[in-house]
């Protein structure tokens, strides 16, 4: 199985890896004025982000490890360190940017596909898709906290009328929900799963009543269409 799973991300890895070699590359060239005598820092700043830009859509075809990025990463930096901070200082400066960059977009790319486990084991228990709860748990929803007018608890911003749903339905104590993390998620998976329910078992739907409550009304068919939007996007649906 692990054989399997290796073989499978070769090929992404060696994407990833082509354009490390092209970078590290380009720095070997550039290593002295003589080897290079028209490159300026602004041209070859320009190239170092093209490079981290080709790496961060690279790495978007890698599962979320950060031990292959760091890896790659600290390789870069070695070869950055080496080449540039003993023969030319004033594009080390120019250098460091760029692995600044190639950092921060590899690191956005991969941590937004990263779950928490407790957020998997309770999607598993309550028969929710993980991704679409993690998608609710990183969207942004001030509508929603304006729509509940109540104080909100945990990574899933859970109200008073959820929490105390989730205890009736699920048996889940609302005040360990407030605190601890891995009972809020428990909680969330729950009030979605019940949401879904209500929906006739429609998923989509079910998120718009997570959020919106009921359809009653044009407001709340509007916050309903509004968040179905809104998690289908973050979740890569749509």
């Amino acid at each position: 199985m692990v054989l399997a799973v290796s073989m499978a991300h070769r090929w992404r890895c060696n994407i990833l890896g082509r354009h490390v070699a092209n970078l590290a590359d380009h720095v070997a060239g550039c290593r002295n004025r003589n080897n290079c005598p028209s490159l300026d820092a602004a041209k070859f700043g320009e190239k170092s982000m093209n490079m981290a830009s080709n790496l961060a859509e690279a790495a978007s075809s890698l599962p979320a490890n950060f031990l292959v990025a760091a890896t790659l990463l600290l390789g870069l930096s070695s070869v950055y360190l080496v080449i540039f901070w003993q023969s030319w200082p004033r594009i080390f400066g120019v250098s460091l940017l760029a692995m600044a960059s190639i950092s921060f977009t590899i690191t956005a790319t991969l941590g937004k596909d990263v779950i928490d486990p407790c957020l998997e084991k309770a999607a598993s228990e309550f028969g929710v898709p993980a991704k679409v709860l993690n998608a609710m748990r990183l969207a942004d929803s001030p509508p929603h906290n304006e729509a509940l007018a109540a104080r909100l608890f945990g990574p899933m911003g859970l109200g008073e009328p959820a929490l105390l749903a989730a205890q009736k339905g699920a048996n889940i104590d609302p005040d360990e929900a407030k605190i601890d993390t891995c009972q809020n998620f428990r909680a969330a998976a729950w009030f979605l799963s019940d949401a879904r329910r209500r929906a006739g078992g429609d998923l989509w739907q079910g998120v718009g009543l997570y959020y919106a409550g009921d359809t009653s009304t044009k407001r709340r068919k509007d916050l309903s269409d509004l968040y179905i939007a809104r998690i289908q996007k973050a979740a890569g649906e749509n």
